[in-house]
């Protein structure tokens, strides 16, 4: 497991207020861990997360954030069936605050 992931992980278990980062993050990680067969390299995932966090400070006021996170809290659980989790974490949040608008 690359040293992202688990410090990724990490971040999974701490229930605390998440920064836009961490969010970002954690996306991703739930997307590589549903789809491992579609490698990212370390330059793919920065590039993912920079581009996450601009169009994710852009969701607060709408509170689709807020409702993403509830949905990623309950989903991505860390164990299981990642593609399953991943697919019931987006069908939960409806709006993906990370796309750019």
């Amino acid at each position: 497991m690359p040293r992202w992931l688990f410090l990724a992980a990490l971040l999974v278990s701490c229930s605390h207020d998440m920064s836009d980062r961490e969010y970002c993050v954690r996306r991703q990680m739930g997307w590589e861990m549903a789809f491992p067969n579609l490698p990212q390299t370390d330059a793919d995932r920065a590039q993912f997360v920079d581009a996450c966090v601009a169009n994710v400070a852009k969701a607060h006021a709408s509170g689709e954030l807020d409702r993403s996170i509830r949905c990623m809290n309950e989903h991505l659980k860390g164990h299981g069936h990642a593609y399953e989790q991943y697919v019931a974490f987006t069908g939960c949040e409806q709006v993906d605050p990370s796309r750019e608008r």
